[in-house]
Order: C-alpha cells, then sequence, then structure tokens
C-alpha cells in the first residue's frame, strides 16, 4: 500500500516517523516506525528452539514499535509529537481495530517506508575518504605530556623561533613555526597560542617580549596562578599595539 506522508518529505523521509490510523470504531491509533540503521537477523539473538521456526535468511531492516499500534486521545497529539521529536509523520487511513490485520499493515508500511529511505541513501554520494596521517615523533610524546611538560617544550621551541628570527633564518623559522603550531592543538584555547605565534615572531627587542610574556602567562595559567594574569595582559595588548 502506498504511504501517505503528512509531514515531510516522501522523496527524503528521515528513517524514522509516526504512524497514525482511523479505526472503524472511532479511535485514533499510532506507532513508531524506525529504519534500523543496521539491518539484524532475529534468529541470531533468540533461543535455539524458537529460531528453527525463523528463515536464517530473514533480516529485519525497519521495525514499529509497538508492532499494533496503540489508542491515543487524538489526531492533534499525534501531530504535535511529530514536531516536538522531529519524526516524519504517516497517515495510514481508515482500518479495522482487529489486531492482527493492523499487526499486517503496520508491517507493509513500514517495509514500504524502510525502501523508501534506503533509496535516499543508497543514492547518497559516498563520502570522501580522508588519508590518515601517521603521527610523527613530537606528536606520539605530546601525547603522552601532560600539560604542564607541553608548556615547557613550547618555551623550548619558543628560544629556536627567537634565534631563527633575530638571525632571520628563515630556514629554521618555517619548520620551527609549524612545530609550535602542531604542538598548540595539544593545548587548550586559554593560552591563546594563535596570538602567541603572531606574537613572538615580530623582529627586535618588541618580539622577543612578547616572547617572554607570552611564555610566563602559560606557566602562570598551568599553575592557575590567575590573580597575576591581568598584568601580563595589560602588558602583552600594549605592546601588540605598538605596532
Amino acid at each position: 500500500m502506498a504511504v501517505r506522508f503528512e509531514r515531510g518529505d516522501p522523496d527524503r523521509p528521515r528513517g524514522h516517523a509516526l504512524l497514525y490510523y482511523r479505526s472503524t470504531d472511532g479511535q485514533i491509533l499510532a506507532t513508531y516506525v524506525v529504519v534500523l540503521p543496521i539491518a539484524i537477523n532475529p534468529a541470531k539473538y533468540i533461543p535455539p528452539a524458537f529460531a528453527q521456526r525463523i528463515s536464517e535468511q530473514t533480516t529485519v531492516a525497519a521495525t514499529a514499535l509497538p508492532p499494533i499500534p496503540e489508542a491515543m486521545e487524538s489526531v492533534e497529539a499525534v501531530q504535535r509529537l511529530a514536531d516536538l521529536r522531529g519524526d516524519d509523520l504517516l497517515d495510514g487511513g481508515v482500518v479495522s481495530a482487529e489486531p492482527e490485520r493492523l499487526m499486517m499493515q503496520t508491517h507493509e508500511i513500514a517495509n514500504e517506508y524502510a525502501e523508501r529511505y534506503k533509496a535516499v541513501t543508497d543514492a547518497a554520494p559516498a563520502a570522501p575518504v580522508e588519508s590518515m596521517e601517521a603521527p610523527d615523533e613530537d606528536e606520539l610524546r605530546w601525547v603522552l605530556m601532560d600539560e604542564k611538560a607541553r608548556i615547557e617544550e613550547l618555551a623550548k621551541l619558543t628560544g629556536q623561533l627567537r634565534y631563527a628570527v633575530d638571525g632571520a633564518d628563515s630556514h629554521q623559522l618555517g619548520p620551527t613555526i609549524a612545530k609550535i603550531e602542531k604542538l598548540a592543538r595539544h593545548l587548550p584555547e586559554k593560552y591563546r597560542l594563535d596570538e602567541f605565534v603572531r606574537g613572538a615572531q615580530r623582529p627586535g627587542e618588541t618580539g622577543r617580549r612578547l616572547a617572554e610574556l607570552y611564555i610566563d602567562r602559560c606557566y602562570k595559567l598551568s599553575n592557575e596562578q590567575y590573580e597575576t594574569l591581568a598584568g601580563l595582559d595589560t602588558e602583552i595588548a600594549a605592546l601588540e599595539a605598538s605596532g
């Protein structure tokens, strides 16, 4: 039978939907249909004595819970629930409240809904495979360090950075900056390492002093000496504004 989408896009089902019926005796009956991300074979999860009654080839791609729709207070209540949850809303039409027929019809609708969902996922382009770079020796060391040890490592690299800046050594400067930026990924944003790298590259006394202040700030943060940060931040801001 054709599924009627009262809410949601029939060409792009969400994979989860509320399904409701109007019964011939005036009730509103509803159930929840979900497409399983991974199809299952129920025979694998029930006692062997009962599993023999189920084909080993039987897999379930979608399910309705409860399998026999339950009475709801009104259509509006089902619509509101679908809106709150972000579900598709399916109108199963008018049905007899006979449990066996209800269960069979719900099973058919769940399967049709699953087929629509599968058509969308099958047509979706595959995600690009990203190349995984193996971590280098430095990153392996940093992963094993605590935060204070990483700050010590940053201080050593800062000395190398300033040596390269003062000596106008472009061959050493680029790799050192790259290593600091890589180390920065292993430290929280509170250390402001993007600003630190820019400031520490400035030539002359201003850059040297900025490097000292930022490293001092990192040490104080790691030691939770927050009361001393205001003076450091003021001096850093003045030097950075000096152009």
